[in-house]
């Protein structure tokens, strides 16, 4: 799915973008490919590809993002410097609790080259909103569906046998990192309030230990 969210989305069509927006991609790209701005070409342009849906997913997978958490991303989360993501209870979803939640050294570089990326989009001009959709507007549930299934479709995994929803991202990130480093650690990764609740991502592992159990002679 990681592959999939960097080939979707290319960087906004030469003709479609205003004059001013086109001298911020320019210079955006300039400095991208270490080269003069004076000898950026058409060629550049196809060659360039967008970080805004790749930010979204690898942030998304590795925070364990839900579609509301998504909708109300804020650039003020991002702490590149620090490889987190620093989410307040006023923002977090289901909660009361203040969140700091890490990032892959990738995911990190992923939002540095999207923020730099995002300073050329007059839409975000005053804006505090991480990510928007093609109108301007943040994500909802539906609009960041669409894009789920865009990136599901081109990953080639099947959404309808395989049951994922974007509410997948969250349960196979708290899975993974149960899994991995325990409940405590998943708790704080995923922001459960209660451990009772990261609990029920416990099955796979336990899954896991039947199995070895079995293969016992």
């Amino acid at each position: 799915m990681r592959v999939a969210a960097m080939k979707y989305g290319s960087v906004s069509d030469y003709n479609s973008v205003t004059p001013s927006e086109r001298e911020r991609w320019k210079t955006y790209l300039a400095q991208r490919l270490q080269k003069p701005k004076e000898e950026i070409t058409m060629k550049d342009w196809e060659k360039a590809n967008s970080f805004k849906y790749t930010s979204i997913m690898h942030v998304a997978l590795d925070a364990g993002l839900r579609p509301i958490e998504i909708k109300r991303a804020n650039t003020y989360w991002v702490d590149t410097q620090n490889g987190t993501l620093r989410i307040s209870r006023e923002e977090s979803s289901k909660n009361q609790e203040n969140w700091i939640v890490a990032l892959k050294e990738e995911t990190g570089e992923n939002l540095k080259r999207w923020l730099d990326e995002r300073e050329t989009r007059e839409k975000y001009d005053g804006r505090d909103a991480l990510w928007l959709t093609i109108y301007g507007n943040r994500y909802n549930k539906d609009s960041f569906r669409d894009v789920f299934q865009k990136i599901t479709k081109e990953a080639n995994l099947d959404l309808e046998n395989r049951g994922l929803t974007p509410y997948s991202i969250s349960h196979s990130t708290a899975t993974y990192v149960t899994e991995e480093e325990g409940l405590a650690v998943a708790a704080q990764q995923c922001r459960h309030k209660s451990k009772r609740t990261t609990k029920k991502y416990e099955h796979s592992s336990t899954a896991r230990q039947q199995d070895v159990v079995n293969n016992i002679d």
